[in-house]
């Protein structure tokens, strides 16, 4: 999806490395305590993680995805700074693209797993982007997988597109709202993760966990702006199928 992807989001390592993480990584028990419980992992589960930006759906996925029950979340800073969907709605309603290329990424989460034994580091962020020429190609590659959300093979440029590898997952979306407004441009929305160590059965159900995340967050990102109906985004996506392979 090279829309999405054009100009991609900074690694995970550099965008964790430079927040200010909160949490910790558990503590020992206290006196007192019985030697047969164990401490409770900090932070918030996949449904409440990043003020439930993800949820339900795609709170489980991301906890069947980083193998962590639990989540630590980072502020960020500078300009990964994390925004509440709320102020992230307000800017995308009331700024345009610049003359060429996409607008800011305003990131709505960063966060690491909290569980022992948890893996992948991830971040949630949305911006305006100009859909071009062969941007969208309703087809999977050997790289990505390309989903149709509607289920109804209607592959236009008001459709939702959605697209995911082994490190993201994708959701673009028309929205004219705002920026939005604009011929040829597009609401994404884009969750990345670092790679982690993952089996080869693990491979195959990968991207659609990555969907199913990114997807929460593009429903809550399209409700939050005042486009949802306008996306024809769907409310829930049960076990999303990709596209044959061009």
């Amino acid at each position: 999806m090279k829309s999405i992807l054009r100009k991609a989001a900074p690694p995970l390592a550099v965008v964790m490395s430079a927040a200010v993480l909160g949490g910790c990584s558990g503590s020992s028990d206290g006196p007192g305590t019985p030697s047969a419980s164990r401490p409770v992992a900090p932070g918030e589960t996949g449904r409440q993680v990043c003020s439930g930006l993800l949820g339900a759906d795609g709170g489980v996925a991301l906890e069947q995805l980083t193998k962590s029950a639990r989540f630590t979340e980072s502020p960020g800073s500078g300009p990964t700074e994390v925004r509440s969907v709320a102020d992230a709605a307000e800017k995308l309603r009331n700024s345009g693209l610049p003359a060429t290329g996409s607008g800011e990424r305003l990131y709505l989460c960063l966060a690491e797993p909290g569980n022992p034994g948890g893996r992948g580091d991830f971040q949630v962020s949305t911006r305006w982007t100009r859909i071009k020429a062969g941007d969208r190609t309703w087809h999977s590659t050997a790289i990505s997988s390309v989903y149709d959300l509607t289920a109804h093979g209607v592959h236009s440029s008001t459709a939702p597109y959605a697209t995911a590898s082994q490190t993201w997952g994708a959701v673009s979306l028309h929205c004219p709202v705002g920026g939005g407004a604009a011929p040829g441009v597009a609401l994404d929305v884009e969750l990345r993760t670092s790679h982690g160590s993952v089996t080869r059965d693990e491979e195959p159900v990968r991207p659609g966990l990555l969907l199913k995340a990114a997807h929460g967050a593009a429903l809550a990102v399209a409700r939050e702006v005042g486009c949802l109906t306008e996306s024809s985004l769907p409310e829930t996506l049960k076990a999303p199928t990709p596209l044959p392979k061009g």
